[in-house]
């Protein structure tokens, strides 16, 4: 009998069969390749959302017009800001976040950092209420953007991303030439609004006899210089 008969459409078969199994291969590899990409796009999503509703929670803290009460816990030293209308709203999209940041954070220092940086802002709340809107406590500011600052890290080492430094305004004025220059334009600022010079543009001079100067503390630590 000629073995060719037979072996040739063996041979053939075999061809096949690798070929399906390395097609299979490829397309597995591909399909997890885009489920990691997915995944990763998620996940950073997922942070910049916790960023972002967290300042949108401490923007509507400082509001002369917020509504925040204080609650005092069971345990006799903690306690809880409550909201009314659009700071509920504020308050449980940070929440609703921080659940997401849960869900899909690979690592533990990711969440640890967003849930200290959520009990911060909670801390900031109150003392909004506490202090009044004038009083916040310069050190608690500072330690809300510290925490920040610590999330974004956290998260972006799990990312395989580097960490980012956060100067503050006098370092980045002491150890940078575009600090002297931030310098140099804010007493340009200060002393051209001191001196009641006026606008460029003419039209906005009808309104300068209603502004003011807020003076505040800058933070010390943790914010980013702009």
């Amino acid at each position: 009998m000629n073995a060719n008969v037979w072996l040739s459409p063996l041979v053939a078969l075999i061809g096949v069969m690798l070929g399906g199994v390395l097609s299979s291969r490829v397309q597995a590899r591909a399909w997890k390749q885009e489920e990691m990409r997915r995944w990763r796009e998620s996940r950073m999503a997922t942070y910049g959302d916790f960023v972002t509703a967290v300042r949108s929670f401490r923007t509507y803290v400082l509001r002369p017009d917020s509504l925040i009460e204080v609650i005092a816990l069971n345990d006799g030293v903690r306690m809880t800001p409550g909201f009314e209308g659009e700071g509920t709203f504020q308050y449980q999209a940070v929440e609703a976040t921080l659940a997401r940041i849960k869900m899909v954070a690979q690592d533990q220092a990711t969440v640890d950092t967003a849930v200290r940086h959520l009990r911060i802002a909670r801390r900031f709340a109150v003392a909004r209420a506490v202090y009044g809107l004038d009083q916040i406590p310069r050190d608690l500011n500072d330690l809300l953007f510290r925490t920040e600052l610590g999330f974004v890290n956290a998260a972006r080492t799990e990312l395989g991303l580097p960490d980012v430094a956060s100067l503050t305004y006098p370092d980045e004025v002491a150890t940078t030439t575009r600090g002297e220059e931030l310098r140099t334009l804010d007493r340009m600022l200060w002393e051209a609004h001191h001196n009641g010079i006026p606008p460029a543009n003419e039209g906005r001079n009808k309104t300068r006899a209603g502004s003011k100067t807020v003076v505040v503390d800058a933070p010390k630590e943790g914010r980013t210089t702009k």
